[in-house]
């Protein structure tokens, strides 16, 4: 389990240490097989070509070459390719990477019964097969991607709605999908005989999973006919999860022990949630079932749970520890000679009080009964040590139940001045706003304070004139519903007589901290206290505009500066790139600041040196930094 605890950090740490590869490939860390990506071939690669015979040209090369120095790799530049026959790839560790899943995509004709792409290989540090999207034909009992061995991370498949297909995903031995999107139309999500399923959202009309023998799910989001149905599994695993009910048949997770042997599931931390018959069914029909549901929800379904024995000599069980779910509209039932058993210790409200079910958002709303009302104690052996949004399982001591951890974060403040310099006497506005990052959280009230001691009625704004002279402090103090409170603060240096010192137009560029980890998702400048601080001060008021450049190592040949390559020598140097993407940021006269999330024309920064650039009124200035892993 060790492994399955850590992977989502290492997979992290590699997806980003993979941006760029495309663009830089490197013959220490294994050949590198380009198609149609000519800045791959530029920068030493192997050029397969430009078309799907291409890949799988490329796909047999590198399966042929004995890994040296690392995995061979295999880049794909963007466009869609056909092959009828398909992709396949079985061999040594390898890295097959095309560019994004919304720009390379993989899709094939054929026969029935029959995979789009096929990887078997052993398992590396690094991601088998990653950022591509696969299309299944509406071919009766095709599948999408059989994935047995290795990595897939950041893989979208598809399948229309035509011919039922087999699965969108075919999942086995000591394998792991993480971070990924799989949407089945007319079948199956996911067909599950060994691996790990991570931070995936499912969809399958039939079934959202349907696993068997040996399977991990954790992270998930899972819906469709059935969204999860379980045979013989030994064990099954699904954490941090929620199982969607919307649109569904009449049963949300169902686990039986049929005729190929006795099955054992563990439950922590899931939502069955948005309506239906029943929520989970647990089935000794000729062999024994065996559940363990902790810190879990069953909400808004007719029967949460029903536990049925049926096979002669058979039992099935489910045990519930501070778990929310109706245990007087639960049923179990056992035919004669079998037996049936539905045992809830530290039972809790079924009212859970979600963010927005409409929306599909079920964090725990603040005030909700299941805040701290789990598990008490440290981390259990297995156990994921974040909740579905990454963020800390365990917060307060104890967990909560669902597949969300409340964080208890204070508010985000902020706070300007109209000015930064004033003559004594002179009434001075200021202005605040500040945001709770705790979804379905709100601010409750603001309140201003002054270090002369004046106070003013409660509000994200205030007028105020300070009477002596010197650097003088305003403090904005948000509180949240729950009580949470924050401040922050704004300067007015304080002069005597009628003339103030002049502002500088553009001026006290900073960024605090300097090394900070890219943001995975959102806009560049961000809500919260994300990435880095950014300050300066502004003549008058007005946008400032933001850009980024990338400083790399470089060789000195004459005036130059150029890349590293093979046969090129010289002193060393420091190379600047301009990064795709600027944003901006409109202020006041006087300090201003914002949040900078690391991400620049939509995409987050990789690992490495840069410097900020601002240009504001008329003036360009700039900021070193450094993105960390």
């Amino acid at each position: 389990m060790a492994f399955a605890i850590n992977l989502r950090l290492r997979l992290l740490v590699f997806s980003a240490a993979l941006v760029g590869a495309l663009a830089v490939p490197s013959l220490a860390a294994g050949t590198v097989y380009c198609v149609n990506e000519p800045a791959c071939v530029s920068a030493g690669g192997t050029n397969e070509g430009t078309d799907a015979k291409a890949i799988q040209s490329a796909l047999e090369a590198a399966e042929a070459h004995k890994n040296v120095g690392g995995p061979d790799k295999v880049l794909i530049g963007p466009g869609t390719y056909n092959r009828a026959e398909g992709f396949s790839y079985a061999g040594e560790a390898v890295v097959i990477k095309g560019a994004g899943a919304g720009a390379t995509t993989l899709t094939r004709g054929g026969p029935e019964a029959t995979d789009v792409v096929a990887v078997t290989t052993v398992s590396g540090s690094e991601p088998s097969l990653s950022d591509v999207r696969i299309v299944l034909p509406a071919v009766k009992d095709m599948t999408g991607l059989g994935l047995n061995g290795g990595i897939a991370e950041g893989v979208t498949i598809e399948s229309p709605i035509g011919a039922p297909v087999a699965g969108d995903l075919d999942i086995e031995g000591n394998s792991v999908f993480s971070h990924g999107t799989i949407d089945a139309l007319n079948g199956t999500g996911v067909e599950q005989r060994g691996g790990e399923v991570l931070y995936t959202t499912i969809f399958g009309s039939a079934f959202g999973v349907q696993a068997s023998t040996q399977a991990t799910l954790k992270g998930d989001r899972i819906s469709g006919g059935t969204p999860l149905v379980s045979y013989f599994s030994k064990p099954l695993v699904i954490e941090d999860s929620v199982i969607d009910m919307r649109g569904a048949g009449n049963v949300g997770a169902e686990i039986n022990a049929n005729t190929n042997g006795s099955t054992l599931v563990f439950l922590r931390h899931i939502a069955i949630v948005h309506g239906g018959q029943t929520g989970l069914v647990v089935g000794g029909q000729e062999n024994n079932a065996t559940v363990v549901l902790e810190n879990s929800i069953i909400s808004e379904v007719e029967i949460p749970i029903s536990v049925y024995a049926e096979g002669s000599g058979t039992t099935a069980s489910l045990s519930a520890d501070y778990s929310s779910f109706d245990m007087l509209t639960s049923l179990k039932k056992a035919k004669p000679g079998a037996t049936s058993s539905l045992v809830a210790e530290n039972a809790l409200s079924t009212l859970p009080s979600f963010v927005s079910p409409l929306t599909g958002d079920f964090h725990l709303a603040p005030g909700s009964p299941l805040i701290d009302a789990g598990t008490p104690g440290a981390l259990g052996l297995g156990e994921l040590s974040t909740d579905l949004a990454g963020n800390p399982r365990i917060v307060h001591g104890r967990r909560d139940v669902g597949p969300y951890e409340y964080q208890w974060r204070a508010p985000v403040v902020s706070a300007s001045a109209s000015t930064s310099a004033a003559v004594a006497g002179q009434a001075v506005t200021f202005s605040g706003s500040a945001s709770a990052p705790e979804p379905g959280d709100a601010i409750a009230g603001y309140q201003w304070s002054f270090d002369d001691g004046a106070t003013v009625p409660a509000g994200p704004s205030a007028t105020h004139a300070f009477s002596t002279p010197g650097l003088h402090t305003a403090t904005l103090l948000a509180t949240d519903s729950l009580g949470l409170s924050a401040s922050a603060l704004a300067h007015v240096e304080v002069f005597v007589g009628k003339v103030l010192p002049p502002i500088p137009a553009f001026a006290s560029l900073a960024l605090k901290p300097s090394s900070f980890r890219a943001a995975r998702k959102g806009a560049s400048i961000a809500r919260g206290p994300i990435g880095s601080h950014i300050s300066y001060t502004l003549g008058a008021g007005g946008p400032v505009r933001f850009s980024v450049q990338r400083i790399s190592k470089g060789v000195r040949h004459g005036k130059s500066c150029l890349a590293p390559r093979k046969g090129l020598h010289g002193k060393g140097c420091s190379r600047r790139a301009t990064v795709h993407g600027s944003f901006s940021h409109v202020s006041p006269a006087g300090a201003s600041s914002l949040y900078f999330s690391g991400r620049v024309g939509g995409r987050a920064l990789s690992p490495g040196r840069y410097v900020l650039i601002g240009v504001g009124g008329g003036i360009r200035l700039t900021a070193a930094f450094t993105i960390i892993r």
